[in-house]
């Protein structure tokens, strides 16, 4: 993540906790879901490599929409997975809307399907 005064986020919006900001650079991808799934924000946005957005689980990803492409952008953490996407995914940045009921309802459709990821083992998974 960048620092966070070249975001143009305004410091008082964080203070004051309208908006909150969340570093999830090199977490597994059970925790990124997770935190699609937390019912504390009122907008969720990813923003990554557009290359990354293809690993994510089909379900999930589905939950999303590409709101800005931002290209070039050079991923030098995850060389391998830009290279096997290709294209100008892989020089690219997305932003992504979230929408954070569809993720949570895929979890739990995963959960009653028996599939391998369970929301309930999920780090910060609260069920609301």
């Amino acid at each position: 993540m960048p620092p966070r005064h070249l975001l143009g986020v305004p410091q008082r919006d964080v203070i004051s906790g309208k908006i909150s900001l969340i570093d999830l650079s090199g977490a597994p991808k059970n925790d990124l879901v997770a935190a699609f799934a937390s019912p504390s924000f009122t907008s969720t946005y990813l923003v990554a490599p557009m290359s990354m957005y293809s690993f994510l689980p089909r379900g999930v990803s589905s939950c999303m929409s590409l709101e800005e492409r931002i290209f070039p952008h050079l991923d030098l953490d995850h060389i391998p997975e830009s290279m096997e996407v290709g294209g100008v995914e892989a020089l690219s940045l997305g932003i992504y809307a979230v929408q954070r009921s569809c993720v949570l309802e895929e979890l739990t459709t995963r959960t009653s399907t028996g599939c391998h990821l369970n929301p309930f083992t999920l780090p910060g998974f609260t069920a609301g």
